[in-house]
C-alpha cells in the first residue's frame, strides 16, 4: 500500500509515462523534454489545405487580420487562409514568389527568382531591383528586422552545374539601398530572429548548417557568425524555420518528415513528425500564436541532399499545408517598411 507521499509520486511518474506512450502513438513527437510533454496534451495534426502545392514555401501570419499566406513556388501563386473562416482563396498569381513579407501600410514585398518586387491588390507587382552590383538577385528566403528592413538570401543552385554559383545573404534598408550582410551560401535558406533582435540565425540547405550571428539592430548588422547547428548526413535536409517565444528554433527538414526543434545554443529537444517526406517551411499563429503552420511541397524534388536510402518513390511526399499545437507560442514577424520610411 502507497502512502500518500508516495502515491502522489507514483501517479506522477505513471502520468509521464502515458503522456510520452501518447505523444509517440499518436502526435507524432519525438525526443521531447520533460516540460515540452506536459505543455503537448492536446497535440492534434491537421490539414488546413489540400491544394497539393507543387513548392510550398514561407508561411506567414498576418495577426492583424488572423490570416495565414504562403506562396507555391512553381504554381506562381500566392494562397491566403482565413483562419476564423476556415477557408483557402488564392490572393495573387503570376510571379514565381519565393519569400515575402507584410509591407506596413499595405501591400508585400516579394523575393522572386527574377529579382525584389513590391505587390499591392490594385496596382499589382512592381519591380523594386533585379540586381546588384550586376549581380541578378535570384531570392529564395527572406525577413524583416524590427526597423523594417528586408533580409534576404540568394540561391543559385543548379544541378547540372559541378560547381555552383555562391549566393549571399542582403540586407534592403527602408529607402531601397542594399547591402551584403554574408557570403558563401550554396542554397541560402530559413531565416529567424531571436525574442530580443539581438541573433540573426540563417539556413544553409546544402551544407545543411544553422549559422547564428550578433546582429546589431539600430545599424542592421552581422558579425560574430557561428556554426549552431550541423543536421546530421542521416537526416533531412534544414529548409525553412521560425522562433518561439522562449527562443526555440523549429526547423523543417526537406526529406525529413519533421520539424526539428533545438534549444537557442544549437540542441535538439524535440521532433514533431509530419505524414509529409518534403516538408519546406514553418510559421507561428493563430489568436495567441499558439499554433505552429508547417509546408509541404508535392514535386518529387531528387538532389545530392537526401539521405542515404532515401525512397524517393514513396507514398506521401508532400504538398498539404498543416497546423499543429505544440504548447509553445511564436513570435509576430516584423512587416517590412520598404519606400515607407
Amino acid at each position: 500500500m502507497l502512502l500518500n507521499g508516495e502515491y502522489g509520486k507514483a501517479a506522477a511518474v505513471f502520468r509521464e509515462n502515458l503522456l510520452k506512450w501518447m505523444v509517440k502513438q499518436e502526435l507524432g513527437i519525438h525526443h521531447i523534454e520533460k516540460h515540452y510533454l506536459m505543455e503537448n496534451k492536446t497535440n492534434q495534426l491537421k490539414i488546413i489545405s489540400k491544394e497539393f502545392n507543387q513548392l510550398a514555401e514561407c508561411p506567414v501570419w498576418d495577426d492583424e487580420n488572423q490570416l495565414l499566406y504562403w506562396t507555391d513556388i512553381l504554381k506562381g501563386r500566392l494562397y491566403c487562409y482565413d483562419f476564423k473562416k476556415a477557408c483557402v482563396d488564392i490572393l495573387m498569381e503570376g510571379k514565381s514568389v519565393a519569400g515575402f513579407t507584410l509591407n506596413s501600410g499595405g501591400g508585400l514585398i516579394c523575393g522572386c527568382f527574377a529579382g525584389i518586387y513590391s505587390w499591392e491588390k490594385e496596382g499589382g507587382f512592381k519591380l523594386i531591383t533585379d540586381k546588384y552590383e550586376g549581380e541578378f538577385l535570384r531570392v529564395n528566403d527572406v525577413i524583416a528586422d524590427a526597423r523594417g528592413r528586408f533580409i534576404f538570401g540568394t540561391n543559385y543552385y543548379d544541378p547540372l552545374k559541378e560547381r555552383q554559383n555562391p549566393g549571399k545573404l542582403y540586407v534592403m534598408e527602408n529607402d531601397g539601398s542594399i547591402r551584403v550582410l554574408d557570403e558563401g551560401y550554396e542554397l541560402s535558406n530559413g531565416l529567424g530572429f531571436s525574442p530580443d533582435n539581438e541573433v540573426l540565425y540563417s539556413t544553409d540547405t546544402a551544407t545543411r548548417k544553422v549559422y547564428s550571428f550578433q546582429y546589431k539592430l539600430s545599424e542592421g548588422t552581422v558579425s560574430g557568425k557561428k556554426l549552431l547547428i550541423r543536421v546530421g548526413d542521416d537526416e533531412g535536409a534544414p529548409d525553412g524555420l521560425a522562433v518561439d517565444k522562449d527562443g526555440n528554433i523549429w526547423s523543417a527538414q526537406w526529406y525529413g518528415g519533421c520539424v526539428v526543434r533545438y534549444d537557442h545554443e544549437g540542441r535538439k529537444t524535440a521532433i514533431v513528425k509530419i505524414p509529409a517526406k518534403q516538408v519546406s517551411s514553418v510559421t507561428f499563429g493563430g489568436k495567441d500564436l499558439e499554433y505552429l503552420f508547417i509546408t509541404t511541397s508535392g514535386l518529387n524534388w531528387k538532389s545530392p541532399f537526401s539521405p542515404p536510402g532515401y525512397d524517393y518513390g514513396g507514398e506521401n511526399i508532400g504538398g498539404d499545408v498543416y497546423q499543429c499545437l505544440t504548447g509553445f507560442k511564436g513570435l509576430i514577424r516584423y512587416k517590412s517598411r520598404i519606400g515607407r520610411q
